[in-house]
């Protein structure tokens, strides 16, 4: 017998480590991207109470919980993304997985001028995967994608453009494809 424990735990950091060093590449955006959604939130605070018309406020007010819900989710999908934890197998959505990384760089992706095109099967069924993992190859792939693209910048053929598809497969396989308009590897 063989005691692996030592194994593991390096393992284990060196996977924190990897999520700690994605999440400060996007930190920077998160906070662009949450003082959006929270500068909304004062703008329409102010007008309320400045307004004396009902139907104003209530408007005002579905403005600032719509607002808040969204700055809610930013928070959520940073907190599931860099929090350390143990390899937990579980039924997850692969497409919700996507969109909720897509969330984490759609600033980045923004100010990069790149499109991402999703061509999400809405008939994928769960699939038994550890969410956190998921989410991480996801991220290296988009990261991937845009360095990809930045290498291409200033050739006319590059436009920045990222597709992302999923599918089902024969019997109970899923694929996802993610693919860019860079200029390759050579």
């Amino acid at each position: 017998y063989r005691d692996i424990t030592g194994q593991r735990l390096i393992q284990s950091k060196l996977l924190q480590t990897e999520k700690m060093a994605a999440l400060g590449q996007l930190v920077s955006g998160i906070a662009h991207e949450l003082n959006n959604p929270l500068t909304s939130i004062q703008g329409y605070a102010q007008l309320l109470l400045g307004r004396r018309s009902a139907s104003d406020r209530a408007g005002d007010a579905l403005r600032i919980s719509q607002e808040a819900e969204r700055a809610g989710r930013i928070v959520k999908n940073l907190l599931l993304f860099s929090r350390e934890t143990k390899s937990e197998w579980r039924a997850v959505h692969l497409n919700d997985v996507i969109e909720r990384t897509l969330s984490l760089r759609a600033y980045e992706l923004k100010l990069e001028n790149i499109e991402v095109e999703l061509a999400l099967d809405p008939g994928l069924p769960q699939t038994l995967a550890d969410a956190a993992q998921l989410q991480q190859v996801v991220l290296n792939l988009i990261v991937n994608a845009e360095q990809a693209i930045a290498a291409g910048r200033g050739e006319e053929t590059y436009n920045g453009r990222i597709l992302i598809r999923t599918r089902r497969l024969a019997g109970d396989r899923l694929a996802m494809e993610v693919s860019d308009d860079g200029p390759g590897i050579s």
